[in-house]
């Protein structure tokens, strides 16, 4: 009686573990369906051997015990080693989904790091063309021209790509030119008026 209620309480567990994970694999649907038949096929026979017993119908009883008890009983646990057999074959199953999604998952993160990282690195060379074109040169020589326009120093060469009209250094170049200018007809004028 023990070992029944203990019977009962692992295929209530199994049962329940079964439903809980909501595992639809075809083969081990069979195999419990199978187990549960060959249960109610063994549930009734101790008990008729059991009645035969009490009647005294010892050859009867034993008859029933060796020819159809003991080979139910037989396919019943040939059937539970067949569950077994059937879930550590999923369990590798699974372990090896397992692994292979992993090692996908690894391979996703890697290749989107590595575009990531190509991203950045496009994206920094993008902002410093773009930076050199709106300076037209190298930010320090940009500086340094500036600060010789603002000494009064006119007469410096300020070197522009061929095709550069619109940078910060053609601006001040213009700007320069035109300082040029202003100061050479400011010079005119003052040798005009001491002249007069």
């Amino acid at each position: 009686n023990d070992q029944s209620k203990k019977y009962s309480e692992a295929e209530s567990a199994i049962l329940k573990l079964h439903k809980e994970t909501g595992d639809n694999n075809a083969d081990k649907k069979a195999v419990l369906a199978k187990l549960k038949e060959l249960e109610n096929a063994a549930a009734s026979l101790p008990a008729k051997a059991k009645e035969l017993g009490l009647a005294n119908d010892a050859e009867a009883a034993t008859i029933g015990m060796i020819k159809k008890l003991r080979p139910t009983q037989q396919k019943w646990l040939d059937t539970l080693n067949e569950l077994v057999v059937l879930e550590d074959k999923l369990n590798v199953e699974t372990a090896d989904e397992a692994k292979s999604a992993f090692k996908a998952a690894t391979t996703t993160m890697l290749v989107l790091g590595a575009l990531a990282v190509l991203a950045g690195v496009a994206a920094a060379v993008a902002i410093s063309r773009s930076l050199l074109n709106q300076l037209g040169g190298e930010p320090d020589y940009a500086a340094t021209i500036a600060a010789q326009i603002a000494a009064g120093d006119l007469a410096s060469d300020i070197a522009l790509k061929h095709d550069d009209k619109h940078s910060l250094l053609a601006e001040m170049k213009n700007m320069r030119d035109s300082l040029v200018t202003i100061v050479s007809q400011v010079r005119v004028g003052t040798d005009t008026i001491a002249t007069a």
